[in-house]
């Protein structure tokens, strides 16, 4: 009786398990990132304008007085009424506040065999000299990347990479501010499948 019971128990929780969705804790997602960088942006929406739009409307305005001039001695010669010159709606001005945010740029590549649905990384920054972790910033992303395809996955955020900076390193380029690794954590395929980063201290 004892074997009996033990045996459907074990069925239950092998359906339980298979129910689930397959998770791989190894080493290897089969993506690779390629390259990655940041940058900082500032957008004015009065700065975003053409500079040439003003002188392209009065050389607009000028042309349908010509055109319109053109058609009304035409007109005269028929003896028909002459045009009106149309009115040209004056155009709206982008106007609004400036913002600023950053942008993070990540290539992968998918180099596994299976479809990948969803993404999830981290952008860690540490302290050059030290290697001492500052900060990180984590991406989802749910873009398809085919087997053997490389997308570049782009990231905005109002959060900067760090909110402290070495006064050692002040004077230099943002990307030299930091050591900079990209840490893959969960990869979905299209299969259904998930692979998970294993944790370091597991």
């Amino acid at each position: 009786m004892q074997i009996i019971c033990l045996a459907l128990l074990l069925s239950v929780l092998a359906i339980g398990v298979y129910a689930q969705t397959p998770v791989n804790l190894s080493d290897s997602s089969n993506v690779i990132v390629i390259k990655k960088e940041w940058r900082f942006q500032v957008r004015n929406p009065a700065l975003d304008e053409s500079p040439f739009i003003d002188i392209d409307e009065r050389v607009q305005e000028e042309q349908d007085l010509r055109n319109t001039a053109a058609e009304n001695r035409r007109r005269a010669r028929l003896g028909v009424k002459p045009v009106i010159p149309p009115v040209r709606p004056p155009v709206e001005k982008k106007d609004g506040p400036a913002s600023a945010r950053y942008i993070y740029k990540i290539k992968v590549k998918n180099i596994g065999e299976k479809a990948v649905t969803a993404l999830t990384l981290e952008y860690i920054f540490s302290e050059p000299s030290t290697q001492q972790e500052i900060s990180r910033r984590q991406f989802v992303s749910k873009e398809e990347i085919a087997p053997g395809e490389t997308v570049s996955l782009v990231f905005h955020s109002v959060a900067p990479p760090t909110g402290t900076i070495n006064v050692k390193d002040a004077d230099k380029k943002s990307g030299e501010q930091f050591s900079e690794q990209i840490i893959i954590q969960r990869v979905e395929y299209a299969d259904g499948s998930v692979w998970q980063a294993v944790l370091k201290n597991q």
